[in-house]
């Protein structure tokens, strides 16, 4: 089972040639499951991300509509949301939101869940898009325990994956990090799945800030219980086109899972 997440970038940028470039690249990665944040729907539907990628590679999807207000894009202003989406080759057979611990210059940040059958297992999805404000490590961590905790009861007889854009690097072996009491021990899928370190995933920033790896897929494990097999884990979406267009500002994340 391949699971990717990727920030897609609201309709910033050359917006349709981004699409394709997504679209294109996400065909040949051939997901089995995808995390969207920041996935734009317009009021009209003129624009929505989430539903042209889920046709494009012949999925099932959930969308969370969130932060609506006027966008420019292509020149434009548009009225739109920049959502979650979750797009699954399996069906998905229940899908809810939660509200964030608000940010008061950050509001209306949401987390998205679904459930769905994987052959005989049982799969819980939680996509998240954690606050942005600059020097809010910790207030992003109280976001992430808050809604593991808030879902923790829903997630019990599943193999529960959080992926996302934490905006934040994330160590859940750190101390402070932990989620003690939450019942569940974060594993970093990327981390043990090969991935190649640093790993940043931010493409349109400084050579130093393209170390920043703050984009996550983890696997909440609880105790006692066998440890999926992760491997092949990487970046996708990393390449620009001819003239220097990425597919969006954020680099992608994939990993490959066996379920015991």
């Amino acid at each position: 089972m391949r699971i990717v997440t990727i920030n897609t970038w609201k309709g910033d940028g050359q917006y349709a040639r981004r699409l394709k470039l997504m679209t294109d690249g996400l065909q040949q990665v051939r997901p089995d499951i995808v995390c969207l944040q920041e996935a734009l729907r317009s009021s009209d539907h003129t624009y929505d991300t989430a539903t042209i990628l889920a046709d494009a590679l012949d999925m099932d999807h959930v969308y969370g509509p969130s932060r609506y207000k006027p966008r420019e894009i292509a020149g434009k202003t548009v009225q739109c949301h920049s959502g979650l989406a979750i797009l699954s080759v399996y069906p998905i057979h229940r899908s809810w939101v939660d509200t964030l611990v608000e940010h008061p210059d950050d509001p209306d940040r949401i987390g998205l869940s679904a459930q769905l059958m994987s052959g005989d297992d049982l799969i819980m999805l939680t996509n998240l898009h954690l606050t942005h404000i600059v020097g809010q490590d910790e207030h992003r961590f109280k976001q992430l325990k808050t809604v593991i905790a808030q879902n923790s009861d829903a997630a019990r007889g599943s193999h529960w994956f959080c992926c996302g854009d934490l905006n934040f690097e994330f160590d859940p072996t750190q101390p402070t990090m932990n989620l003690n009491g939450e019942d569940v021990e974060p594993i970093d899928c990327y981390r043990a799945g090969g991935g190649t370190l640093p790993g940043g995933t931010l493409s349109l920033v400084t050579k130093v800030s393209k170390q920043r790896r703050i984009d996550y897929i983890l696997y909440l494990k609880r105790s006692p219980g066998s440890l999926p097999d992760f491997k092949d884990a990487t970046r996708v979406l990393t390449r620009a086109d001819q003239d220097g267009c990425y597919a969006s500002d954020h680099f992608g994340v994939a990993v490959d899972t066996l379920l015991p």
